[in-house]
């Protein structure tokens, strides 16, 4: 069974939700970004990145049978002022 939502129970972003322009939150598992700060999602070189130190980083599914789930990105929506 994919992997939907963290261990605080707050649910991962899928990539088929997101666009360019969309508003997303990382938590700490990315060393090129500032975690739980909010981002916009871009449209580069055929794909979903958020810029970050190291130009870019490409939003890919992780594991097999994900469904589309990027973990450890959210909906900056789901956040309604900072970290839970």
């Amino acid at each position: 069974m994919p992997t939907t939502h963290d261990t605080s129970g707050r649910p991962y972003a899928k990539l088929s939700e997101l666009m360019p322009g969309s508003r997303v939150v990382v938590d700490d598992g990315f060393t090129c970004m500032t975690a739980w700060r909010e981002r916009t999602v871009w449209f580069r070189d055929g794909g979903l990145e958020l810029r970050c130190k190291c130009d870019g980083h490409l939003l890919e599914p992780q594991g097999n049978g994900n469904a589309g789930i990027l973990i450890g990105v959210y909906h900056a929506a789901d956040f309604k002022g900072g970290r839970r």
